[in-house]
């Protein structure tokens, strides 16, 4: 499999019809025409199955095309079957002019024993495949879930393919919240609707950075689930992006004397259905009760 580049463009006879191709007389202008690749690649349903791309600008890069090509077959060594899946893989991503397979994606594959002509996974369709894993969580906690891919992960990351998934993405994601904030904010101030056209809300809200944590662990979760599964990446994106730290208010801790006033407000505001001693007596009968759980010492 050696395989040859050429120029060639899309000059036709005015007598035949029939394209020029090669035989152009143009061609020896270097900014006229396009550079095309053609080898033959063994695949499983043929050998020497013709495999030609064009479109390329330059001599260099249909050389460039044509040595990664190279590259991806060397991977099978003296395998004839597995060189015949390469080929499959690698017409499988060239079809409707798709990219070519990178070295990494292949070996990937190779080594996890998975199908290389599959098509890829979205983190669309990961997070699908997630959710439904989760069907044993509490409702409001299997809602929140899916909540989130509606709204923020599934419209601002769910096309990208699952493997090629960068930290960069999550973090424009990210950026993209701050500036649906902003607009938010703004609107307010100017007394008009927000214009947020990627936002599939219902009720457009500012994002905190408690939010935005939660976000970010449902993705994720995702990611760690799906890299122990074999055929996919062996790293979670997610671990690369780092978020402010919330900001919570500190606890406020009553003292002795709050606590006393409570209980003697206790004993003054019971209802007719309930006794002085009763602790749904009282407006905030929860403060009080977190309050009575405590260990007091009193001076």
């Amino acid at each position: 499999m050696k395989g040859t580049v050429y120029k060639r463009c899309g000059c036709k006879d005015p007598s035949t019809g029939k394209q020029i191709d090669l035989t152009c007389p143009k061609l020896s202008n270097s900014r006229y025409g396009t550079w095309t690749l053609d080898v033959r690649i063994n695949t499983t349903e043929r050998k020497g199955r013709r495999l030609k791309r064009g479109g390329y600008t330059t001599k260099k890069q249909a050389e460039t095309a044509l040595d990664h090509i190279h590259d991806l077959i060397k991977l099978a060594g003296a395998d004839d079957r597995l060189r015949q899946r390469i080929g499959d893989m690698i017409f499988a991503k060239s079809a409707r002019r798709g990219p070519l397979p990178t070295i990494e994606e292949v070996r990937r594959k190779l080594g996890a024993s998975a199908d290389l002509t599959a098509p890829e996974v979205t983190v669309r369709e990961e997070l699908e495949s997630w959710i439904e894993t989760k069907r044993h969580k509490k409702l409001n906690t299997w809602t929140s879930y899916r909540r989130i891919m509606d709204q923020y992960l599934i419209p601002l990351l769910g096309e990208i393919p699952r493997d090629q998934l960068m930290p960069e993405h999550i973090l424009g994601m990210i950026d993209t919240i701050e500036e649906w904030n902003a607009e938010i904010q703004a609107a307010e101030q100017e007394g008009r609707k927000p214009y947020l056209p990627d936002d599939k809300r219902t009720m457009p809200r500012k994002v905190g950075i408690a939010s935005q944590h939660r976000i970010l662990a449902v993705l994720r979760n995702c990611y760690n689930q799906a890299i122990k599964r074999p055929g996919t990446r062996h790293w979670n994106p997610c671990l690369a992006v780092e978020l402010p730290p919330e900001v919570r208010d500190p606890a406020r801790v009553w003292s002795p004397e709050q606590v006393a006033r409570s209980w003697s407000t206790r004993r003054t505001t019971a209802c007719r259905c309930c006794t002085a001693s009763s602790c749904c007596a009282a407006p905030d009968a929860a403060r009080r009760a977190a309050s009575a759980a405590r260990t007091w010492t009193w001076t």
